[in-house]
């Protein structure tokens, strides 16, 4: 199984990669959807790996900014108990679907299209990468 840290989004490629090998000044990454290798470098590609996305929280203050980690919001979608909405859904189905997993995301800062590129990321891991201890996002501001 692999871990966020070793998936990456890379800019003007469709899909998700995993880190397969060290080259020089970079790394090559392969396709998680049909195995094509990517040649990704420090200078000529916009690697972002997964681990480090994060996402707008409603804030608590005007002045505080919250970020939520993507991989507490994989992590909620997981413990839920039915599958994510298909990422093609009607948009009001979309944000009930993550009001309900997430309430903490802000709906105003938040676009339908990044909650549907959260959905098809999520179906793509989920066999994938191993998300432990599923908590639901709502319930870790209570153990803190």
């Amino acid at each position: 199984m692999l871990s966020l840290t070793q998936i990456f989004t890379i800019k003007n490629h469709p899909g998700l990669f995993k880190a397969a090998k060290p080259i020089k000044g970079g790394f090559v990454a392969e396709s998680l959807i049909n195995g094509e290798r990517v040649p990704v470098t420090d200078t000529s590609d916009d690697a972002f790996c997964l681990a480090g996305i994060e996402i707008y929280g409603k804030k608590a203050k005007e002045e505080e900014e919250n970020l939520l980690p993507l991989s507490l919001i994989f992590k909620s979608m997981q413990a839920h108990t039915t599958e994510p909405v298909d990422a093609k859904a009607h948009v009001n189905a979309i944000k009930d679907y993550f009001e309900a997993i997430a309430p903490e995301i802000d709906p105003k800062r938040v676009f339908a299209s990044e909650l549907r590129k959260i959905i098809g990321w999520y179906n793509l891991l989920k066999d994938k990468v191993t998300f432990e201890s599923p908590v639901p996002l709502s319930q870790t501001k209570e153990a803190a």
